[in-house]
């Protein structure tokens, strides 16, 4: 989702906050956008990590 549509827009359907525990906005930009997907891709990274060790 990330590489192939970069959306302009992404609505999130519950609060969600980044690692500093600052919360995002409920519709994002295309710039908060990437933002929001890196740092879940990120997360997902983690979590799959610790499952597998």
């Amino acid at each position: 989702m990330r590489d192939e549509i970069r959306p302009r827009h992404l609505y999130l359907g519950h609060p969600y906050r980044r690692a500093d525990g600052t919360p995002y906005g409920v519709e994002l930009n295309a710039g908060q956008a990437q933002e929001t997907i890196a740092h879940s891709l990120a997360i997902d990274g983690r979590v799959t990590a610790a499952a597998r060790g």
